[in-house]
């Protein structure tokens, strides 16, 4: 099976985003306990994992929401056969407009994370040009809520 999109935070045992994209499929969120996540336990095998030593041939486990080298088979939901595929770190975007509050008709946090996910990044920083500018614990709130309750990464 083909795989369109993976990528996996480098070196993290606790899963801060790991997102798999597979054709048919469907899309895998063992990240957060969203809405829109469906969780599940499972395991890609004989990926071209790029580490600190470069690329390496590694089995992954997700279980939990945990991340782990190796072969352990409990309670793995299906197994991927990701032979020919490489697994990256997440990306970090440092330059991002979310738009979101004040400006949604361009783009909305949930639009611009889902975008980013599919995209390889688990990380991001929203710039400041909002309605409110959040230049107050009170303006800032307003944003984080918008995170908290529809972001995907």
């Amino acid at each position: 099976m083909p795989v369109r999109l993976c990528r996996i935070q480098r070196r993290s045992f606790l899963c801060a985003c790991f997102a798999v994209i597979l054709p048919g499929a469907g899309f895998f969120c063992a990240v957060k306990k969203r809405k829109e996540c469906y969780i599940m336990n499972f395991m890609l095998k004989n990926a071209a994992v790029y580490t600190e030593h470069g690329f390496e041939k590694k089995d992954i486990s997700v279980i939990d929401g945990k991340i782990s080298f190796g072969t352990a088979f409990d309670n793995i939901d299906r197994v991927f056969d990701f032979s020919g595929c490489v697994i990256l770190p997440g990306f970090t975007d440092v330059h991002v407009h979310l738009r979101e509050p004040g400006f949604s008709y361009k783009e909305t946090i949930k639009t611009g994370t889902l975008a980013a996910v599919h995209g390889g990044y688990t990380t991001v920083f929203s710039m400041p040009n909002l309605n409110p500018v959040p230049d107050s614990v009170e303006h800032l709130n307003v944003q984080r809520d918008i995170i908290r309750d529809t972001a995907c990464i």
